[in-house]
C-alpha cells in the first residue's frame, strides 16, 4: 500500500506497524526462486493474480502484503518481472507469484491473503 495515498492514511497506527513489520520480516528471506540473497522487495500484481481475482486498477500499486523477495536480476534486470520480461513470461519461467506468496506465508508462519482481506 503507497504510504502517500488516502488508504494508507485511514489505517490505523497498528495496521500500519504490522505491515511495516510484514516488509521487513519478508525482507530479511532468501530468493523465493533461487534461495540466494539478497532479495528485493517484489510487489505481486498481474498475472496469477489476476487469475485468482486479486488485482487492483491500473496505475495503483499491489498491497504491501503481497509481496516476495527475488533477486534483483529477476526484479528489474534483464530477465525481471518488472522491466522487459512480463508478467505471464516470466511466471512461465520461474514459477507463479501466488505459488510464491504461498512460499512467503509458509517461511513466515502467516497466511498473506487473510491478512490481505483484514487490512486492504
Amino acid at each position: 500500500m503507497n504510504r502517500s495515498t488516502k488508504a494508507w492514511k485511514r489505517l490505523t497506527a497498528d495496521q500500519k506497524k504490522a505491515i511495516r513489520a510484514h516488509l521487513t520480516a519478508v525482507a530479511d528471506l532468501p530468493c523465493v526462486v533461487t534461495g540466494r540473497f539478497p532479495a528485493t522487495l517484489h510487489h505481486c500484481h498481474g498475472g496469477s493474480l489476476s487469475d485468482a481475482g486479486i488485482n487492483r486498477g491500473a496505475g495503483q500499486r499491489p498491497s504491501d502484503w503481497l509481496v516476495i523477495p527475488i533477486i534483483a536480476d529477476l526484479h528489474t534486470g534483464n530477465q525481471g518481472i518488472d522491466s522487459g520480461k512480463g508478467v505471464r513470461s516470466w511466471e512461465a519461467e520461474h514459477g507463479t507469484q501466488m505459488e510464491h506468496l504461498k512460499t512467503v506465508s509458509e517461511w513466515l508462519g502467516c497466511d498473506v491473503f487473510e491478512r490481505l482481506s483484514s487490512y486492504g
